[in-house]
């Protein structure tokens, strides 16, 4: 299969679910209390936070996760294909990809176990997501800064 093909399928399943995924999100009264729960590192603002939340959203946002393990695999798939073709002779630059997916994986399984156990907890746990959390959204960063980057280049050749 041609790379262009490979491109063009990972992608659009990458928008269907991120689609699906702020969709679901949106049944929140503030979408972004999501984003502010990922990468909280207090406690006591993410006990707050999921308490501030009806049953029906926090019934919500806990169904989002089953769309956000799928997620990872395939955001990680395009960016591994992008960075593989653009970076050919670079090959660490290919596990970055792979660490911002086990991040979000990561992320979503101690934020599920500290929403499940919101009151009993080990603060340790939510460090460990949010960490998690902040690692995958600097890989990101990275990996779009790099393509940008070689793109550039590339334009200019």
């Amino acid at each position: 299969m041609r790379l262009k093909t490979k491109l063009t399928l990972v992608g659009s399943v990458c928008l269907i679910l991120q689609g699906w995924i702020l969709f679901l999100l949106s049944h929140l009264k503030n979408p972004l209390s999501a984003l502010y729960l990922q990468l909280t590192f207090s406690p006591g603002f993410f006990r707050n936070q999921v308490m501030e939340w009806d049953i029906d959203e926090r019934a919500a946002y806990l169904r989002h996760y089953i769309y956000d393990f799928a997620y990872p695999l395939a955001y990680g798939c395009f960016l591994y294909l992008l960075v593989k073709e653009l970076y050919p002779r670079k090959k660490i630059l290919w596990a970055l990809p792979w660490v911002a997916t086990v991040a979000d994986f990561t992320e979503n399984l101690s934020h599920i176990y500290s929403i499940g156990r919101l009151f009993t907890f080990n603060d340790s746990w939510l460090y460990l997501g949010s960490g998690a959390a902040w690692l995958k959204w600097a890989v990101i960063f990275v990996i779009i800064t790099l393509l940008a980057v070689q793109l550039v280049k590339r334009r200019r050749a």
